[in-house]
This record gives structure tokens, C-alpha cells and sequence, in this order.
């Protein structure tokens, strides 16, 4: 290889070595203990050359095993050609483990390709409110040594006749009753859960906010919706960890199974790469979703 052409190999290795050394970040909390439901304080620093951008962890990325409240991001503080951004979310966590830590997904930009990097905090200890009672072990049982009499109430056979008599007729009503009332009720609640989803579709069509922001309250609606019929959270999945659930769900046509995920890489290219797409495409798509979601309720209106 002539040296002119090794020496330039050797100088681009060196940069892009040079780049992912240059980025580094940091995760810490407020505080060492958490209490459940109370509010606390994860602070995500990253620090890297300014001709590199940084994509922090949003809304709807994990926070398991704490839950996302609010975010500020702090200004950035440029040095030299280092640029530190730092990003403070206000957390809270109703998990009962003694221990818990918190690990954070960012993104940047590298020769054209982005590269993803996790960074994890220290774990924060459970404090327990629960104040432990001294006087309760002073207490002491104290038995009752009489016996009491008690006089047998009289045709003790014929109550209990009448009385298993009852019970049967009553047996025999819930029965008979029973499926046609669980039936009606759970009509009911589909009826009632389905009517909420079209009202929430019919809210986000009528409101005017940015393409990312409408599909990203488009893709909550849609994968709650099947979550709960799969008892999984999909919110945290990315794009090609759906792809594999959406083709399993037997009770979707593959006209629907595509849409499901065209949604999903649309969504990816206006959210990620802040690429826009024409009005109507994301129309089609709405109409697209509710049409799914009424064809689920549907069946499950007929099982």
C-alpha cells in the first residue's frame, strides 16, 4: 500500500477515535434514598465536541424503573470546541425494591451512522416512612377462661332445610342470570373503553400541533390499545422490537399488520430524523389507525 494512502487510513482512525473518546457523559441524582411517589432529581451531563450533536433521552424513551414527570434543560456552556449540555428530569418511582438505579439511552451523530450509548446512575436506597411502635410489644393477650353457654335454638333441622332450600334457588338464579349479565356488562365496557379511544382520536385530529408531536400521541393511542389486549408495555419499544409483535397478532389482516408498521417507520423519520412528510400521508395514516382500532373492538364485541 503506498504510504500516502496508509498515512490517511491512519489519520481517519485516529479522528474517529478521537471523537468517541471526546464524549462524555454522566448521570446523578440529588439524592442517595427515594420515597415512593415523591418527586427527585436525575441530572444527565454530556460533554462533547460541538460538531457533534447529542440526542437526550425524551418522554416517551425508559425511565424503568422510575416514572418521567417533567425536564428542563440547562443552556450549554461552550469551551474552547467542547460544548456541555446538561438536561435535569424530575422523576418519581412507586416500586417497592430497596435498591434502584437508573439507566439512560442518548444518541449521536458519527460518520453517518448514529451511535447509541447508555449510562447508568447510582442506586438510590427505599426510605421506609413506617416508624416502627415501641409500645406495641408492652401489649399482652389476655384470654377469656369462662365458657358461655349457648342454648340450641329450637327445629334446627327445619332451619337448615329451608336454609339449603334457599341456597339451591339461589344457585339456580345466578346460573341462569349470570351469563347473559356478565355478557350485557362487558358489552358495556367495550362499548365505553371504545367510545373513549375514538373521542381521544377525534381530540389529537382537531388540535394543530407539530407532524413528531401528532404521531407521537398517535402511537401512545394505538399501542395502549394493545398492550393492554397483551398485558406488555409497547410505549418502550423501538421500531424493529414491534415490527416481530405487530406480524404475530393473528387477528390482524396483513393490509393492517403493514399499516401498523408504516406507522411506526413514519413516525421514526418525522421524530428522529426531523424529515416531514405531506399532510395527507399523516391524515391517511389517523384514518388509517382508527379504522384498526375499530375492526379490534369489533371482534371483541363478538366473542
Amino acid at each position: 500500500m503506498p504510504l500516502n494512502r496508509l498515512l490517511f487510513v491512519c489519520m481517519c482512525l485516529f479522528f474517529c477515535e478521537t471523537y468517541s473518546q471526546n464524549i462524555e457523559a454522566s448521570l446523578h441524582f440529588d439524592t442517595d434514598t427515594f420515597s415512593i411517589g415523591k418527586i427527585c432529581k436525575a441530572s444527565l451531563t454530556i460533554s462533547h465536541p460541538d460538531s457533534i450533536s447529542i440526542i437526550f433521552p425524551q418522554k416517551k424513551d425508559a425511565f424503568t424503573p422510575f416514572e418521567w414527570v417533567s425536564q428542563e434543560i440547562v443552556p450549554s456552556k461552550t469551551k474552547g470546541n467542547m460544548v456541555k449540555d446538561v438536561v435535569i428530569y424530575r422523576l418519581q418511582s412507586f416500586d417497592i425494591s430497596p435498591k434502584q438505579a437508573l439507566t439512560l439511552r442518548y444518541h449521536y451523530m458519527q460518520g453517518g451512522d448514529t451511535i447509541t450509548e447508555s449510562i447508568s446512575s447510582d442506586s438510590l436506597k427505599l426510605q421506609y416512612r413506617i416508624a416502627e411502635n415501641d409500645s406495641l410489644k408492652s401489649l399482652t393477650f389476655k384470654g377469656y377462661e369462662e365458657i358461655i353457654a349457648i342454648d340450641e335454638p329450637p327445629n334446627t333441622l327445619l332451619i337448615a332445610f329451608f336454609s339449603i332450600a334457599i341456597l339451591a334457588i339461589l344457585v339456580i338464579l345466578f346460573v341462569s342470570v349470570r351469563k347473559p349479565i356478565t355478557s350485557y356488562f362487558r358489552r358495556q365496557l367495550i362499548l365505553r373503553e371504545w367510545g373513549n379511544i375514538r373521542r381521544q382520536l377525534a381530540k389529537l385530529r382537531s388540535q394543530k400541533i407539530p407532524q413528531s408531536t401528532y404521531l407521537d400521541e398517535l402511537n401512545k393511542i394505538w399501542k395502549d390499545v394493545f398492550a393492554k389486549e397483551n398485558y406488555i408495555s409497547l410505549r418502550s419499544l423501538t421500531t424493529p422490537e414491534l415490527i416481530p409483535f405487530i406480524e404475530e397478532q393473528a387477528h390482524l389482516s396483513a393490509e393492517q399488520k403493514a399499516l401498523l408498521i408504516h406507522t411506526a417507520r413514519t413516525s421514526d423519520k418525522v421524530i428522529y430524523a426531523n424529515i416531514p412528510v405531506e399532510t395527507a400521508e399523516i391524515e391517511q395514516i389517523s384514518l388509517g389507525i382508527h379504522g384498526v382500532l375499530e375492526a379490534l373492538f369489533q371482534q371483541k364485541l363478538k366473542v
